[in-house]
């Protein structure tokens, strides 16, 4: 229905009617138009599947992150001062991803100490050990000229430099047969010549003895 301005003047009384129909009609004829655009949408890249999987890889070896797991742990124990015993623990996360991607470079750097709190560290401060993964403790042997009174270990990934990530480590024990002394056969010599003898001793109270009771009262 439409409704001319002259039959809207000629009368002065509109019903409710008739101002819905002349809303209606004001609202369809004169109501803006409202264009919308999407904003934010990204051209469309084609990719190879080969493409996508150097992608996937590259993001892999640079961001994949390394996890540890809280109850791994290290323990060693002075055996002699040639010998250590060392049980370690790795936990269930590194064992299944860390471990299995190097096995080779997973090592046991054991720290020798004159004493349990340094006040500087030493020329050569750590000596490396290879592992048996398969197993869980593995007796170490010392090398010469690393004997000391306390030590220290970690496990971890050893890089090309020498670098080591460590994944568990121990406190410090000590080692009570660490700081004994090693004497050459000539000073073991000396010093055996040093002690009297408990046999000469008792041979000497004998003869003593004898001549005491072998004397007589006149």
């Amino acid at each position: 229905m439409t409704i001319s301005t002259s039959e809207i003047n000629a009368s002065k009384s509109i019903s409710a009617t008739e101002l819905f129909v002349i809303s209606q009609e004001i609202s369809k004829k004169f109501s803006p138009v409202v264009s919308v655009k999407l904003s934010g949408l990204a051209p469309s890249i084609a990719l190879t599947p080969k493409e996508l999987k150097e992608i996937s890889e590259e993001i892999s070896r640079k961001y994949k992150p390394i996890i540890k797991s809280i109850t791994s742990n290290v323990v060693v124990m002075p055996i002699d001062p040639e010998n250590l015993y060392v049980s370690w623990i790795l936990g269930q996360t590194e064992t299944t991803s860390t471990l299995n991607d190097k096995p080779k470079d997973i090592v046991l750097r054991v720290y020798p100490k004159l004493e349990e709190f340094p006040s500087s560290p030493t020329a050569e401060g750590w000596f490396d050990v290879d592992l048996d993964q398969t197993k869980t403790r593995q007796k170490v042997r010392v090398p010469a000229g690393q004997h000391a009174n306390w030590y220290t270990a970690a496990i971890g990934i050893r890089d090309e430099d020498n670098q080591l990530t460590t994944l568990a480590s121990s406190n410090a024990i000590h080692s009570p047969q660490g700081n004994s002394s090693q004497h050459s056969p000539s000073e073991q010599n000396t010093l055996s010549s040093n002690i009297p003898q408990a046999s000469s001793n008792q041979d000497r109270l004998q003869t003593i003895s004898k001549s005491a009771s072998g004397q007589s009262v006149k």
